[in-house]
């Protein structure tokens, strides 16, 4: 296995979170020619091609593990990748890319209640502190600072995103308690096949 240097890892690390901030503006700009379904499926076939032959050079498939992880592959497929891709893009039909992505900033939050749910723990203390802190924060910027009002508007898409994003800290959460024996990059690309 080849070690990443610190240097490549923060430039990688750089270049996700690019991607990832940019996803939404991309999706709508997506949907402005296509309908949401359509779209979503388009850019993960072309992924799961990807990242397939990316897995073939790499690592091989490993049949046993897929064998092994084959039901939560799928599951996992249709909740994070199905699920947030499909409500991302339907979301996004009358929703602001700016919207979608404050409101993706809650996934965290989501992601902490659902392993503490699994795993019958209650969070540790700063965990539940940084979650208050961080919704008081998402919601203040969605709101325009009318939280406190008691007047607030919400694009039917602001929640359906909402769903799509607990959907994906499912997903991330279950990657970990579910899957076993298997590689980030296996895990990726069976559960982008299955979720495509």
């Amino acid at each position: 296995c080849m070690k990443t240097s610190a240097n490549t890892a923060v430039i990688m690390t750089l270049l996700a979170t690019f991607f990832w901030g940019s996803n939404f503006q991309a999706a709508k700009i997506a949907l402005s020619s296509n309908p949401p379904w359509t779209a979503s499926f388009e850019r993960f076939i072309i992924a799961v091609i990807g990242t397939f032959a990316i897995l073939l050079i790499k690592e091989k498939v490993r049949w046993e593990v897929l064998s092994r992880n084959f039901v939560p592959y799928i599951a996992l497929g249709v909740i994070g990748v199905a699920g947030f891709n499909g409500s991302l893009f339907v979301g996004l039909q009358t929703s602001s890319p700016i919207t979608a992505s404050l409101i993706m900033a809650t996934t965290p939050i989501s992601a902490n209640i659902i392993e503490a749910i699994i795993n019958r723990r209650v969070p540790a203390t700063d965990r539940i502190v940084g979650m208050i802190i961080s919704l008081f924060g998402v919601s203040l910027v969605i709101t325009n600072g009318q939280i406190l009002s008691g007047r607030i508007d919400f694009a039917p898409g602001d929640l359906i995103i909402l769903i799509g994003s607990i959907g994906w800290a499912a997903y991330t959460v279950g990657t970990k308690a579910y899957v076993s024996d298997s590689t980030p990059l296996e895990i990726t690309t069976w559960t982008m096949l299955f979720g495509t």
